[in-house]
């Protein structure tokens, strides 16, 4: 889906002015990047409410490796907080579900609150961007659904190709 908003608003800026083009690329390119950051925070604070409720309903001297564990990784993400990198963030995360994973321990309640927050903020970005971006000259959702057809399947822009485009139309000195 990345893939074919930012193909969508390459479109739009070829309709532009160069200074224009820019400045509505660089834009778009930060309001990516603030959907991504808050995805990420979003993981972090899920995990971290799961490992408390979790470790609130487990406490009993039957589970004790288990909560020890639990609390290992909440004391672990005491030092995350919305000032941290995306970087430290996810290192957090992924270092919980591989450990978890190498410790067979399944939190279903934190794989269902994740997916159920991931929609719930993937809905509102997208409502959101619909809502801004739609006001522009060119239909951004005609765009979208021709570009959908023309990717068929290709769904994800990795992050280099993301940098490299924000590179080539100078967003770091517009935004």
């Amino acid at each position: 889906m990345l893939s074919i908003v930012l193909l969508s608003f390459l479109a739009l800026a070829k309709s532009a002015p160069l200074n224009e083009k820019n400045e509505t690329l660089c834009e778009f390119f930060n309001d990516v990047d603030t959907y991504k950051r808050n995805l990420i925070e979003m993981h972090v604070n899920v995990l971290k409410s799961t490992l408390e409720q979790e470790i609130i309903t487990k406490d009993d001297p039957k589970t004790e490796d288990y909560v020890t564990f639990l609390k290992y990784y909440l004391d672990r993400g005491d030092h995350i907080t919305s000032l941290s990198s995306n970087a430290e963030k996810m290192e957090y995360f992924r270092g919980f579900l591989i450990a978890a994973r190498e410790k067979s321990i399944v939190l279903p309640d934190l794989l269902l609150n994740v997916v159920t927050s991931k929609d719930e903020l993937k809905a509102n970005w997208a409502e959101d961007m619909k809502n801004k971006w739609t006001k522009q000259p060119v239909n951004f959702l005609n765009l979208l659904r021709a570009y959908k057809n023309i990717l068929k399947g290709q769904t994800d822009l990795n992050v280099s190709a993301f940098k490299d485009l924000k590179q080539q139309y100078m967003c770091e000195k517009i935004v």
